[in-house]
């Protein structure tokens, strides 16, 4: 059983945000054409990372990257380290779901370095899950739960409940590789229990079902 995808936007509101993204996008060209040279450039780099999460979450690949490879070489220039680290999230999610695991964990190490030094802890913590996602798909488990944790721990001191269940509940999936059931289980449990208290459906579903996978792999 795979872990829940974590979708970078859902999928009804997908249409609006392409429009969005594509609105913030044409304002931003536009300000860059009539605009001296260095001039801010923030609207059209972010409608970028926005296009780019569109994308990827549709299974555009090919354009997310391009997208979001756009977007990091605008951040950079005008100096915005936070959108500098979107981007490279970005990449690094993209790159691990199209198998590209050592381009993504030279990435996603690249945005948590970034998200320390600007001491954005929602960032820290999304990046830390998505190494831990990184290292499990690569076989290397304790890696994957070292970072899990570091994403549990910021998720519960920022009040991230559906960053928390998401974790805990890839966190089980480490432990049932691991052969530790009770543990799984547990992780599973709690799991499962935010997402009741959140009534999100689909995650309760995946909660209940890796519960059986832990009962059934003993």
């Amino acid at each position: 059983m795979r872990s829940q995808k974590r979708p970078d936007v859902p999928g009804p509101l997908l249409p609006a945000a392409i429009r969005q993204a594509g609105s913030c996008l044409s304002r931003g060209s536009v300000v860059g054409h009539q605009s001296a040279a260095g001039d801010d450039k923030h609207a059209e780099a972010t409608a970028l990372n926005q296009l780019g999460a569109v994308n990827r979450r549709l299974g555009s690949y090919y354009e997310s990257r391009e997208h979001h490879t756009r977007a990091l070489k605008m951040h950079r220039e005008i100096g915005d380290r936070f959108g500098e680290a979107t981007a490279l999230h970005g990449l690094g999610v993209l790159g691990w779901r199209s198998g590209r695991y050592s381009e993504a964990r030279d990435n996603l190490d690249a945005a948590l370095l970034i998200y320390q030094e600007i001491g954005d802890r929602s960032g820290e913590g999304r990046a830390q899950h998505s190494l831990g996602v990184v290292c499990r798909r690569l076989g290397r488990l304790g890696d994957a739960a070292e970072h899990y944790r570091a994403s549990l721990e910021i998720q519960r001191e920022i009040g991230d409940r559906i960053g928390e269940a998401h974790t805990l509940n890839n966190l089980g999936l480490v432990h049932v590789r691991l052969g530790h059931y009770d543990d799984a289980s547990d992780h599973f449990n709690q799991a499962l229990a935010i997402y009741r208290e959140l009534d999100d459906r689909v995650g309760e579903a995946v909660a209940l079902t890796n519960v059986g996978l832990a009962y059934q792999t003993r």
